[in-house]
């Protein structure tokens, strides 16, 4: 930002000045002739002489040709001795008619036109080539009124001297701003630099004075100097510099941003992943939920699924060829074929849920079909009831669950699995009750009331258990790398 003071004019002659401030009179040049002095602003004293005709005060014949003013046309008593064409360059644009012509000169008079090669910008208003102010403005230019001045660059001005343009560097229109009391000029002022210096500020103009951006303020006028490239932002003086990468960071934005310090635990809106893995409801560790229960359901801790403890009892012979309200893991292969419920489990599992239904006392029959070739002693299939903390992915797991587990020779195991205290094997043994061999049925009979199990086979009993780990769960199926049927599903709860 400049720091600007304009200078106004002083207040006359009336209290003892020299003369009245601003005010201009003719004055004689140092070399002789007259030039213009200007009234100070305090009207103490008057400016300099300038604008003075350089020629003035030159006399032919005094023996030196000064080239600013003579030559051998005007003056040749002194510069007829001079070659006037010594200093005529071919190539300058312009074809000097006493030194050029379209034979030694072709390149300014070819074709013996000599305004073949006149250019418009060269510095030079060639009249004799038809160059006006009208058709060529940058050399031709007139100006109007006398003693405007304004800004060409933060370097140079010009001010308007009988009509036409006289280009002054930054040094003598600073010398203006002191001597002249000049105060406003088109697109410039007289402004202080805050030592008590005066000096000409051109409005506009930004990369003569260092600016790169950003608006500026003077007392004359304002102007914007643009805006700074991607990744940068304008300072106060100016300059565009490079901006800090997390000056905008915003908590919220959606995006995690570590290089700029953002965390999970002072910015848990960006830095936050959800977590519902095998979750129906219950909040997702960020704020949000994972999704709500249905009418009727709960939802349980710590596993954040969906349970329904009134669903009651049902029956399933799938002669309707639908498994109704069964969940299948995601890597299982369950269909319903000819009315009966079959697994061919890939990679050794494969377990399929009802519903989202939780039964604490109730009683299970299911008739059960092993059609397992190898191994005899290998498990067909096991039964899961109360089982919790069901995730679908793979083959399908329960972090708890209570397993009759059935071999294809009548062998048995009841076991607790718990992904935290570990496997408790309750009973276990073989049972003449059981059909034996490949392709045969049973009728498995599961019946929990309270802490107390009752498990049958074909109609007899094969064991009574005690165990209050869990009192209540899903009812689940579990086929064990071969070929099992399901049918005739009855539950009854209690």
């Amino acid at each position: 930002m400049l720091a600007t003071l304009v200078l106004v004019g002083g207040c006359g002659d009336d209290d003892g000045g020299v003369c009245e401030p601003g005010s201009t009179q003719s004055c004689n040049c140092p070399g002789g002739g007259t030039g213009v002095q200007t009234c100070s602003n305090f009207g103490d004293q008057w400016g300099n002489c300038v604008l003075c005709d350089p020629c003035v005060g030159v006399v032919c014949g005094d023996g030196f040709c000064n080239t600013s003013c003579e030559n051998s046309q005007n003056c040749e008593a002194d510069c007829g001795g001079i070659n006037p064409c010594a200093n005529e360059t071919c190539g300058n644009g312009y074809c000097h008619p006493d030194c050029e012509d379209n034979q030694n000169c072709p390149a300014d008079c070819g074709g013996g036109d000599p305004c073949a090669n006149e250019t418009c910008g060269n510095g030079v208003c060639n009249a004799d080539c038809g160059e006006t102010t009208s058709s060529c403005t940058a050399d031709c230019d007139t100006c109007s009124p006398d003693e405007w001045a304004e800004c060409v660059s933060s370097t140079t001005a010009r001010i308007c001297v009988n009509g036409y343009w006289q280009y002054l560097d930054a040094n003598d229109f600073n010398q203006l701003c002191i001597d002249g009391g000049y105060t406003d000029y088109d697109y410039g002022a007289c402004e202080d630099d805050g030592a008590g210096n005066a000096f000409y500020v051109c409005c506009g103009e930004c990369a003569g004075y260092g600016f790169e951006c950003g608006s500026v303020q003077s007392d004359a006028c304002s102007w914007n100097c643009g805006s700074c490239p991607s990744g940068e932002t304008c300072d106060q003086s100016n300059l565009c510099q490079e901006q800090d990468p997390c000056v905008n960071e915003t908590c919220g934005n959606g995006n995690c941003n570590a290089a700029c310090g953002e965390t999970s635990s002072n910015c848990l809106a960006d830095c936050c992943t959800p977590d519902c893995t095998d979750k129906d409801c219950g909040i997702d560790g960020c704020g949000g939920v994972c999704g709500t229960c249905l009418a009727g359901e709960d939802c349980i801790a710590p596993d954040q699924q969906c349970i329904n403890r009134s669903c009651g009892g049902f029956t399933e012979d799938f002669n309707d060829g639908v498994a109704d309200g069964w969940i299948e893991a995601d890597n299982a292969n369950w269909n319903v074929v000819s009315g009966e419920y079959v697994t061919t489990p890939l990679n050794d599992l494969g377990r399929t849920k009802y519903s989202n239904c939780f039964y604490g006392s109730f009683r299970l029959s299911v008739d059960v079909n092993c059609e397992l070739a190898g191994d005899p002693l290998q498990i067909c299939y096991a039964i899961l009831t109360r089982a919790s903390g069901w995730s679908s992915a793979g083959d399908g797991s329960f972090d708890i669950s209570y397993a009759f587990v059935v071999t294809q020779t009548g062998g048995w195991r009841f076991t607790r699995y718990s992904a935290g205290s570990g496997s408790i094997i309750l009973g276990t043994g073989t049972s003449s009750a059981f059909n034996t061999g490949a392709n045969v049925w049973n009728e498995i009979v599961i019946w929990p009331t309270g802490s107390v199990w009752d498990i049958r086979v074909n109609g007899t009993l094969i064991g009574t258990f005690s165990d209050n780990y869990v009192l209540e769960g899903h009812i689940a199926l579990y086929g064990l790398d071969t070929l099992t049927r399901f049918d005739n599903i009855n539950v009854q709860a209690l």
